[in-house]
């Protein structure tokens, strides 16, 4: 049984009346808020000092990935699309995501749909947000990964807001394999490393004489370890996600 490290989160945070032209870009001590740090990506909407919480009832939006049976890989763009279901509507969006080998979030491009009007935004992570406050049934957003890695079996997550004080999350969307042919982050990574110690070992004393006191084979294992934990410590919310269970909860 495989462990994702990280669901791939398409959140769509309708931050219409305090962010009509989208979603802020945060500083980085702002990323450790707790509308960051829970994984609901909030927006973070209050009154009276007091912060608006996600509906606890199901979400009437659906989110969809197609061509989900297609490996993505280098190169390619996943279409996810955000739909409300009949007689319901949204107003604004922001999309983000992560997968079972991406301990630091999706890493690549966002961009918009032809029709979609969107804008690259980083709120919490790297994504994509509205730019208008305007009424919306759908939105369709493209992800292409980074051009030298994969990150794995990925998944989107939505959280959308009808109003100021009403929005949901967790809403998933199906999973999308990647291309086995292709290096997913980690070995990309372990590569990189192979390849540096490499040049220090062929190196003509100079090198020995700047690096001399580091042991590069544990250090390595250190970071192969550290980027293990920070997977590990998302992967049990995200089963718990994907198993219908208690996940990113606020």
């Amino acid at each position: 049984m495989y462990c994702l490290s990280a669901v791939v989160v398409a959140v769509v945070v309708a931050m219409t009346n305090a962010y009509p032209n989208g979603a802020p870009t945060l500083q980085m001590n702002m990323m450790m808020n707790s509308m960051c740090t829970t994984g609901n990506m909030r927006p973070g909407h209050t009154r009276n000092g007091q912060f608006y919480m996600p509906q606890n009832t199901p979400a009437p939006f659906t989110l969809t990935v197609d061509n989900a049976n297609i490996p993505y890989k280098t190169g390619s763009k996943v279409r996810v699309t955000l739909t409300a279901k009949p007689g319901k509507s949204f107003k604004g969006f922001f999309i983000t995501g992560d997968g079972e080998d991406a301990p630091a979030g999706l890493q690549g491009t966002f961009e918009a749909a032809l029709g979609t009007q969107a804008k690259p935004a980083r709120f919490c992570r790297q994504g994509i947000t509205h730019t208008n406050n305007l009424t919306k049934t759908a939105v369709t957003v493209l992800w292409s990964p980074n051009v030298n890695y994969t990150h794995g079996k990925i998944q989107f997550k939505a959280t959308v807001v009808e109003s100021f004080e009403r929005f949901y999350t967790g809403v998933l969307s199906n999973t999308v394999n990647a291309d086995p042919m292709v290096d997913t982050q980690s070995q990309f990574v372990q590569k990189q490393m192979q390849q540096m110690m490499g040049q220090i070992n062929r190196g003509n004393g100079q090198a020995g004489g700047m690096f001399g006191g580091v042991n590069f084979q544990r250090l390595m294992n250190n970071m192969r370890t550290q980027m293990g934990t920070q997977a590990g410590s998302q992967a049990g919310g995200i089963m718990g996600v994907m198993g219908g269970g208690g996940g990113f909860q606020g």
